[in-house]
């Protein structure tokens, strides 16, 4: 049974995603969802790790049909992300530039099986709500249409399909994973592999959430925003989500350490941190900066002075 699994659903990322599945990457609003799908396809375009999972290369067409960004600019995108990953854009990564010309997968589907001579490994679709056209997004029923029309493209492809979700309005942290996509729970609960970037505390970071249906589970981790990629950042705690009103972070008290090699008293550090706009108590950052001192990653010294710890860091 199992290698006529792999048969028919290849693995296309290895521990995350099969051809022949479909897969939703959710985010807020500028989370960088589209410029981190482009990066998926070309990754799988060109067979270079994505995220840290192994690519499968298949030399086959990945094709990005894009709702939203003006042509010019989304080619542009394409040249930046594939500079900083250091590869020529591929040549089997094809652009599908469709904003204001045509949202209808069903009509997307007939083209593409009549221009996909060299088969096809990864379809996504940015935005999805794009595709919605006069169905509504809160709607079990409407947004089960929607993915047994994705779900035609990836039978009858047999392609991996990737989209784009919205989060939901306000603080995400005290959410569910699974209830954090805008919309009905359909675009939750149909997908066979769900990603989520969720605003980490420390600023430009993310905590990713993984709900996986054919793979062992992920634990959650934290990437950073490095134009035009995302980088992992292991050594931040995937739990240390924003939440609303927060202005304090690790990142913030280590940057005031790093940059004053002196050491800083947690008078001094409060002071300096309430100059940036940071309310919190001296209490809550003696309580932060005990943590930090636990972890390994600050040190005391004489004269009550904190230090970073170069060896750990």
């Amino acid at each position: 049974l199992s290698k006529l699994i792999m048969q028919r659903y290849p693995v296309l990322i290895d521990g995350l995603l099969h051809r022949g599945t479909k897969m939703v990457l959710g985010g807020g609003s500028k989370s960088y969802k589209t410029w981190t799908l482009l990066n998926l396809a070309a990754s799988v375009a060109s067979g270079k790790d994505w995220f840290g999972h192994k690519v499968i290369n298949t030399d086959l067409d990945v094709i990005f049909l894009n709702f939203e960004v003006p042509h010019e600019f989304f080619l542009d995108r394409v040249r930046s992300v594939c500079k900083a990953m250091d590869i020529e854009p591929p040549m089997n990564l094809k652009v599908w530039s469709l904003r204001g010309i045509c949202n209808d997968l069903k009509l997307i589907l007939e083209t593409l099986q009549e221009r996909l001579t060299n088969g096809c490994a990864l379809l996504c679709i940015d935005p999805i709500y794009k595709s919605l056209g006069g169905r509504n997004e809160n709607s079990a029923g409407d947004i089960g249409q929607l993915m047994n029309e994705v779900e035609a493209i990836v039978e009858q492809t047999g392609a991996a399909v990737a989209f784009g979700a919205h989060y939901s309005k306000g603080n995400q942290a005290d959410k569910d994973p699974l209830d954090r996509i805008s919309g009905s729970g359909v675009f939750a609960r149909d997908p066979d592999t769900i990603m989520g970037l969720t605003a980490h505390e420390e600023e430009n970071c993310y905590t990713v959430h993984t709900i996986l249906r054919n793979f062992p589970a992920i634990k959650p981790y934290v990437i950073e925003w490095d134009f035009p990629l995302f980088d992992r950042k292991n050594d931040l705690d995937a739990r240390r989500l924003k939440r609303h009103g927060q202005k304090l972070s690790d990142g913030m008290i280590l940057k005031l350490l790093e940059a004053n090699s002196e050491g800083l008293t947690s008078i001094q550090i409060t002071e300096k941190l309430s100059t940036k706009g940071c309310e919190a108590s001296e209490g809550t950052i003696k309580n932060r900066i005990s943590l930090l001192k636990r972890q390994g990653k600050i040190q005391s010294g004489g004269n009550k002075r904190y230090f970073l710890n170069h060896c750990k860091n």
